[in-house]
């Protein structure tokens, strides 16, 4: 279920108001939705006003809202809280209890659709040891040193940042989706 609390400027992350340091929290306005879930947790989704209405930010609520409902319920822990919505061709992110979707034009590579992305984001909010989640790093460590493989090649460029939320799509697709993807990629 999506209900509208309110409209409120916030401090939150917007790739857009990067700098060559890095990207940091901004202000700017939302849309305040609150999205509760049969099984779990509630959670508030913020959609940049730059939707222009409440009745179009709340489409892309439920639109997003759908797709954390549908993350297995260890994806959708407590760690996750939030997830903020802008109208931009930016890569999604993922981490501080956040996960921050840009509409227009996803298209990196190495993911193939936006459920994908879905799972990689809440994989960093809700297993990554970086943003508290999970995982144990001296597990995922030693383990990873001991197979000395990776999921992908995104995974193997960005180890440390990347291999655990690389690593929950393909572990997704091997226990529950086995129809989706060719038998070749399963034994791989």
């Amino acid at each position: 279920n999506i209900s509208f609390v309110k409209e409120k400027k916030i401090k939150g992350w917007d790739k857009r108001k990067a700098k060559a340091s890095g990207w940091k929290e901004s202000l700017f306005k939302v849309f305040i939705f609150k999205a509760t879930f049969e099984k779990g947790r509630e959670i508030n989704i913020r959609v940049n006003v730059e939707f222009e209405t409440k009745d179009k930010a709340e489409e892309q609520a439920i639109k997003y809202g759908k797709m954390v409902g549908q993350l297995p319920n260890f994806l959708r822990t407590k760690n996750l809280k939030t997830i903020t919505i802008h109208k931009a061709n930016h890569l999604w992110a993922g981490g501080n209890n956040d996960i921050v979707i840009y509409t227009e034009g996803y298209s990196p590579d190495w993911i193939e659709c936006e459920e994908e992305a879905m799972l990689h984001e809440a994989g960093h909010v809700s297993l990554d040891w970086i943003f508290g989640g999970s995982v144990k790093s001296s597990k995922w460590k030693k383990a990873a040193k001991a197979d000395n493989k990776f999921i992908s090649k995104y995974a193997k460029d960005f180890p440390k940042t990347e291999d655990v939320a690389e690593t929950i799509i393909w572990w997704v697709a091997v226990r529950c989706k086995t129809d989706r993807i060719s038998e070749s990629n399963y034994k791989k």
